[in-house]
């Protein structure tokens, strides 16, 4: 168990460098294509009670000249003393079309699933106006309505 835990944690490592290096790369341009981060997270404790989360997290963004596309997924569960307590899931897809270099429209498909929630998986979909309100060398701030 504790390789498993090895190479989980060193799997982590390497995605983190990568992404904090694609990042970085992009904070330099702003290029056309695709772009990515990714997440993840393990945690397993022992003593009175035996406990485990998992936790994982992707995002992929193409960019064209006038489109850019978002798609988004995450997973969580939780378990303690091998009885599974928590299981959510979360997949998201958004299209945003500019109409100058600050405005855009966007529509947005989000699928919610929560196997220990009150409510039944839901889906929603969404669409709207954007603009960049501000923009630094370090900062973005948008709204959307």
């Amino acid at each position: 168990m504790h390789d498993l835990v090895k190479v989980i944690l060193a799997s982590g490592m390497v995605l983190f460098a990568s992404s904090a290096v694609a990042h970085d790369e992009a904070k330099e341009e702003n290029k056309l294509g695709w772009s990515g981060i990714g997440e993840l997270g393990y945690v397993k404790t022992s003593g009175n009670t035996d406990s485990s989360a998992l936790n994982v997290r992707l995002e992929f963004v193409r960019t064209t000249e006038n489109w850019r596309y978002r798609f988004a997924g995450t997973a969580l569960t939780t378990s303690d003393d091998g009885t599974k307590d928590n299981e959510r899931y979360t997949a998201e897809a958004q299209a945003d079309r500019k109409l100058n270099e600050k405005s855009y429209v966007f529509g947005v498909y989000r699928y919610d699933a929560d196997k220990f929630g009150t409510y039944d998986p839901s889906q929603t979909f969404t669409v709207g106006y954007g603009r960049e309100l501000m923009k630094s060398e370090k900062h973005v701030l948008k709204g959307e309505v």
